[in-house]
C-alpha cells in the first residue's frame, strides 16, 4: 500500500471483479473498465491491471479508450521497494501547475521511443526511452537516495530505471541474468540513505485478471 504498485486500482478492480461474477456477469469488461477508471480517475492502472500487458490508454473524464500489447517474455521488472510510504496525494501536490514546453516535448519522444524499443526488442534504448522531466525531477525530494538508485541500477545492467507509478518503489527493466544482481545494488544504495528495502523480482504479467472456481 502507498508504494506506487497500483493497489488502489488493484483493489477497486478486484472487488467490481468478484462483485460481477456473482452477479451472473451482468457488466461487460469495457464498463466494468469505465466504472473503475472513473472511481481511480483515471485508467492508468486498471487497463493493464484487467487485462495485462503494455497498456496505452485515453480518458477525456467520461470514456476510457485503450490499446494492449504483450510485454517481451524476455524482460524482468526488478521492483525496490523502501520501507515508508508515499501517499498518491502527497506525490502529486509536489508537482507543478504548468510545465514547460521542452519539457513536454522531452517526454513525448520518450513514450515514442519506448515503445518502438518494446516492439522491436531493441532494449538499450530504454535508458533514454524511459528518461523524465515530467514528474521525477519533482518527485525524487520525497524518495531519498532516488539518484543513487538509479545509477547504480544502470551501471549493474538495467536498461532502464524510473519511479514506479507516484513512488517510492523504484522499477529496474533488465534480462534474468542480471535481474538479482540489480535488486541488490538498489537495495544497497537505498541503505547507504538509512532506508531499508527490499526487492522483487517479477515477470511481465501478459493475462491481466484471472477467476479461479
Amino acid at each position: 500500500m502507498a508504494r506506487g504498485l497500483g493497489s488502489s486500482a488493484a483493489a477497486r478492480l478486484g472487488g467490481i471483479v468478484a462483485a460481477n461474477e456473482i452477479c451472473d456477469k451482468k457488466l461487460s469488461e469495457d464498463e466494468i473498465i469505465q466504472i473503475v477508471s472513473k472511481l481511480e480517475g483515471h485508467p492508468d492502472n486498471v487497463v493493464p491491471s484487467f487485462f495485462g500487458g503494455l497498456c496505452v490508454c485515453n480518458f477525456n473524464g467520461k470514456n476510457v479508450k485503450y490499446a494492449k500489447l504483450k510485454m517481451p517474455s524476455d524482460l524482468k521488472a526488478v521492483l525496490c521497494i523502501p520501507d515508508f510510504e508515499l501517499s498518491t496525494d502527497k506525490a502529486r501536490n509536489i508537482l507543478p501547475k504548468t510545465i514547460p514546453h521542452k519539457a513536454a516535448v522531452f517526454n513525448s519522444s520518450r513514450v515514442a521511443l519506448f515503445m518502438s524499443a518494446i516492439i522491436q526488442k531493441k532494449y538499450e534504448l530504454l535508458s533514454i526511452a524511459m528518461e523524465d522531466k515530467l514528474h521525477q525531477p519533482y518527485r525524487k525530494k520525497l524518495i531519498p537516495g532516488m539518484d543513487d538508485v538509479f545509477n547504480s541500477a544502470k551501471k549493474s545492467g538495467a536498461y532502464g530505471v524510473c519511479i514506479s507509478g507516484s513512488g517510492p518503489t523504484i522499477l529496474a527493466v533488465s534480462n534474468e541474468k542480471s535481474a538479482g544482481r540489480i535488486g541488490k545494488v538498489m537495495q544497497k544504495a537505498f541503505a547507504e540513505h538509512n532506508i531499508k528495502s527490499r526487492y522483487l523480482i517479477c515477470d511481465f504479467d501478459n493475462e491481466g485478471i484471472k477467476i479461479s472456481v
